[in-house]
């Protein structure tokens, strides 16, 4: 049904909000604004390509990746502001260099190649968070990421056909957030010494 893609944009503009209240308490959140500023420009990519590539059932699951661009934004506005932007290493600048050629494919091939294009570096673009939160699980917001899996989740039911433009973006995104939720639980592993959790950055 239709109305799932709306539920789920509004169920992920709660996480955002609860993600911008938790690093402006700088309440166990670590986000790395690198992650978040190349997602919100792949996440408009797809927005864009997916209005811009309406299909004769209209226009895609597009409403998702426009509020995910929105909410990235403003994540990273809080981070700047709250948090700090920490110096970068070679995965940024690795994901740097895919954003570049996403862009590329973008200009030069179109939309539906955009769209599976820019949704997988997007995979790329978190490998600095999943870093950060499998180093240091005790700063991550497992409820967020949790909401943001259930907008990801009625996004994809949401979903009017089995294409790219429907499903593909909602899917990925749901597996990436499972794996930070994955990572981030290890906070709640029985050790001897919780503070082990938190391992010296790489």
């Amino acid at each position: 049904m239709i109305i799932f893609q709306y539920i789920g944009g509004i169920v992920g503009l709660g996480g955002t909000s609860l993600m911008i209240y938790k690093i402006k308490k700088k309440e166990e959140t670590e986000q790395n604004f690198v992650s978040w500023f190349l997602c919100a420009i792949l996440d408009a990519i797809v927005a864009i390509s997916t209005i811009t590539n309406p299909t004769a059932e209209g226009y895609g699951n597009w409403f998702l990746p426009v509020t995910y661009t929105l909410g990235a934004l403003c994540i990273c506005f809080a981070i700047y502001k709250y948090g700090g932007i920490k110096k970068l290493d070679s995965v940024e600048y690795g994901t740097i260099i895919g954003i570049i050629f996403c862009l590329f494919i973008w200009i030069a091939i179109g939309n539906i190649s955009a769209i599976i294009v820019s949704t997988t570096i997007i995979c790329l673009s978190w490998l600095p968070q999943m870093k950060d939160t499998w180093n240091m699980p005790l700063k991550t917001p497992t409820l967020v990421y949790v909401i943001w899996g259930v907008a990801e989740f009625l996004s994809f039911v949401g979903g009017k056909t089995w294409t790219v433009e429907e499903r593909f973006y909602a899917g990925v995104e749901f597996v990436i957030g499972l794996v930070v939720i994955l990572f981030s639980l290890r906070k709640y592993r029985k050790i001897t010494n919780p503070e082990k959790l938190v391992v010296k950055k790489v």
